[in-house]
């Protein structure tokens, strides 16, 4: 995989008179334009979002974590907890995607199936693709029923590549900041970029990617201007300014953050969903 994704995008940038790039997770637009090398002369423009502002609801959960110093039983437990909150609280299907599938089996052997009144579908490094597919379809179905939970990765193919229109999935749960293993390609990575923006190499190769990944899966119930949905955040990083100058405006206006107390989540999905109907 090439470090540098100008050797792509420039060419193409260089070889046509105008471009219109869009997305809503580009920002930080400063970042993109740096990274992709686009020419001096793009202009750069954050347009308000179409999603009325009523029909998302987003938070972020004090008090919980995947830092890996903090990933205690503990922990753990207390994220299963406001899982099983969100869920409840949903008037039908909810996705959960996990920083990585450690984070996952944790979560897992935590207890969380048991916890759940809902019938839980969760993703499985070793499966196919067929699989995956048949699973997801399942678990899309139970939307037109009393509902079910999806448990899946952050970058994985079911975070990034599917949608969930309407009661497909009313309620996302973003369990952690998924940071990659500081593997070869990573460090290289980093220094590629530090060499390239002095300064940014940390930035650019290592946390704008990681971002990047919790804003699509964040995005998996808003695919459609009639859709409504929450999105919660469970992990207390998601609340600080730096990390919260990673994530798309359309999600972090009206952003709030919530106390590290048992049912405050409960009765703000309950509410904001009441408030749909």
């Amino acid at each position: 995989m090439a470090l540098d994704p100008s050797k792509i995008t420039r060419p193409v940038f260089s070889s046509t008179y105008a471009n219109v790039i869009m997305s809503g997770t580009l920002q930080p637009l400063q970042a993109y334009e740096q990274i992709t090398k686009l020419p001096l002369s793009t202009v750069e423009c954050i347009v308000p979002s179409p999603f009325p502002k009523e029909h998302v609801f987003s938070a972020v959960c004090a008090g919980v974590t995947t830092a890996m110093e903090k990933r205690t039983p503990a922990m753990y437990q207390t994220i299963i907890e406001r899982i099983n909150e969100v869920a409840e609280n949903t008037p039908t299907n909810t996705g959960v995607f996990a920083a990585s599938f450690e984070v996952l089996n944790n979560i897992l052997s935590g207890g969380l199936e048991d916890a759940l009144s809902k019938p839980l579908f969760h993703e499985k490094r070793e499966m196919t693709s067929e699989q995956n597919e048949k699973m997801v379809s399942n678990f899309k179905e139970c939307g037109s029923r009393n509902g079910a939970v999806f448990l899946g990765v952050q970058g994985g193919r079911t975070s990034e590549g599917v949608d969930f229109p309407g009661n497909q999935m009313n309620s996302v749960a973003v369990v952690g900041i998924p940071y990659a293993e500081p593997t070869p390609r990573v460090k290289a990575q980093i220094e590629y970029y530090d060499k390239y923006f002095p300064g940014l190499g940390r930035e650019y190769g290592y946390v704008l990617p990681a971002m990047k990944k919790a804003s699509q899966a964040a995005g998996r119930p808003i695919r459609t201007l009639e859709d409504r949905g929450a999105i919660v955040f469970l992990d207390s990083r998601f609340a600080t300014f730096y990390c919260r100058g990673f994530l798309p405006a359309w999600i972090t206006n009206g952003m709030k953050t919530l106390p590290n107390e048992k049912n405050a989540l409960s009765k703000e999905i309950s509410n904001f969903f009441k408030n749909q109907s």
